[in-house]
């Protein structure tokens, strides 16, 4: 009798430090809008249910979004790159997880990422960098810790680096047509700096620290060969040892678009070019095309030289002097002058329908 409620008073400790560490974590209810305890099992996270014709079995999902980015238990799925691996071991756990190279033979789980652009240029951004040169140490067992990309302490090789823009923010806001790729503990939370960090699924949150989510742009590629050459769907290219995208034109959108058999034709231009026609030649172009404002005092440019420090905007945009000003706003046309919008193959200060603002 004795040896049975010794069993049952050890059964009752153990279940109750599993619902410790199973329920200590937070999580943001998508619907409610509000903070909830996590219940699921933080190794796997929120594995995502998919429907029967999903090609990306649900059960090889172990955490995050098969519409962006997820960790996934074998090779990553043709359309996907993969970014990183982690151990399985660690991922999810209230420590969070090391990082190692994506050849690594250690490491069991992979980062996968749809619409990620190849590294090339001067577009190439590192998401972090590492405690370990993981280029050359790819079979490290131990796997690395992540600083931030500006961190004076350590300068290794970074592995992974992207094309697509990237951000850090606070934990659960990543920008409108940006998505979380990871999160990672900070160092200070007003500049979201980390320091000598592991790396948790973008579902987790902590009741005492405020994590920084790392966000990535996703970016179709797009068929281009070469510089002005023809293009069938809108996106993105490192071709011929620049950048291109594949320009429709002053609307900047395809219509009919691909892959309607009439679609519309782009050619590929580099960023800030426009498609134009060349009647003396008779084909199409790429041209420049000038920001329509908010820095230079020219004519009909909407002029509002000072940046508002909180918003990182013209200080008067959206005010009395930007609808006072024929540069700012064209009233017969029904433009005005966007701020940092992306348009063009890249973000920039470009015209834009004055309807769009309520959007």
């Amino acid at each position: 009798m004795k040896a049975v409620y010794i069993f049952v008073v050890i059964l009752v400790l153990m279940l109750g430090v599993s619902s410790y560490f199973l329920n200590s974590v937070q999580r943001l209810d998508s619907i409610t809008g509000t903070m909830t305890k996590n219940t699921g099992n933080l190794l796997t996270g929120y594995a995502t249910g998919g429907q029967q014709d999903n090609p990306l079995n649900p059960v090889l999902v172990v955490s995050g979004d098969v519409d962006s980015c997820f960790i996934y238990r074998v090779s990553c799925p043709d359309e996907t790159k993969t970014l990183f691996k982690v151990p399985d071991a660690d991922f999810g756990f209230i420590g969070g997880s090391h990082v190692m190279a994506h050849n690594n033979l250690d490491f069991s789980w992979r980062m996968c990422c749809k619409n990620i652009l190849d590294v090339g240029g001067d577009r190439d951004f590192a998401l972090f960098h590492t405690s370990q040169e993981l280029m050359t140490d790819a079979n490290e067992e131990w796997g690395a810790h992540t600083f931030d990309t500006n961190s004076l302490i350590t300068r290794k090789d970074t592995d992974p680096k992207i094309g697509n823009y990237i951000e850090y923010t606070d934990e659960n806001n990543c920008s409108e047509g940006y998505k979380c790729i990871i999160k990672t503990s900070p160092l200070e939370t007003n500049n979201y700096d980390f320091y000598n960090s592991h790396i948790w699924p973008c579902d987790t949150t902590f009741n005492t620290i405020n994590m920084t989510s790392i966000c990535y742009k996703p970016e179709s590629e797009t068929n281009c060969q070469g510089y002005e050459y023809p293009c069938d769907w809108e996106g993105i290219a490192y071709v011929d040892d620049i950048w291109v995208y594949c320009s429709f034109g002053l609307d900047d959108e395809q219509i009919p678009a691909y892959p309607n058999a009439e679609h519309e034709e782009g050619i590929c231009c580099a960023p800030g070019e426009v498609k134009t026609y060349d009647s003396f030649i008779g084909a199409y172009v790429c041209s420049d095309f000038e920001e329509c404002g908010f820095g230079e005092d020219t004519p009909l440019t909407c002029y509002l030289p000072n940046i508002n420090p909180l918003t990182e905007e013209p200080v008067g945009y959206f005010e009395e002097e930007y609808f006072n000003q024929e540069g700012c706003v064209n009233w017969e046309t029904e433009e005005a002058c966007c701020y940092n919008i992306e348009k063009f193959g890249e973000f920039g200060n470009w015209d834009c329908p004055i309807n769009s603002f309520n959007d």
